[in-house]
């Protein structure tokens, strides 16, 4: 994540909101607004919705490596830790014992070779930054930017 954040003001619903503006295209390209169920957050000058949603992604804090087992969806710290330790040690029908115990699912096969997949609300960065895994939530929106719609007010 950048140090040097510029920041700019829109209105949204009637308020004016600060949101972070990230300029990762050139002239033309569309501005596409991003943001979840409290409102907007960011700004991003980009090629297409795609490419400035993974730039959100990109600029998202990682989750701490302590609370990775939420991001895996087990229902415990202790039974991720415990899962770990025995898949690092080459013991993955026991380890998918832990995780099925822990209310996790393999994908239709009953020792799966790879770790869980991350939960819904979760993505993985292509930076790839800490842990790699941000916690996006549940909520999270974008669409194309129009002044008219949006109402920009400028910079801060």
């Amino acid at each position: 994540m950048s140090d040097d954040k510029c920041y700019t003001h829109i209105r949204f619903r009637g308020s004016v909101v600060k949101v972070e503006f990230i300029d990762d295209g050139w002239d033309g390209c569309p501005l596409f607004v991003i943001g979840h169920e409290f409102g907007p957050t960011h700004l991003i000058r980009a090629n297409h919705l795609s490419s400035a949603y993974e730039i959100w992604v990109d600029e998202q804090p990682t989750v701490p490596v302590e609370d990775l087992w939420e991001a895996y969806g087990f229902n415990s710290e202790e039974s991720y830790n415990e899962f770990c330790s025995l898949f690092n040690q080459g013991l993955k029908e026991e380890a998918w014992v832990i995780a099925k115990n822990a209310g996790i699912e393999g994908e239709g096969v009953s020792v799966p070779n790879d770790y869980p997949s991350i939960i819904e609300g979760y993505e993985y960065q292509s930076n790839s930054s800490g842990t790699g895994i941000v916690d996006v939530g549940h909520y999270v929106w974008a669409a194309e930017f129009e002044k008219s719609d949006w109402n920009f007010i400028g910079n801060l």
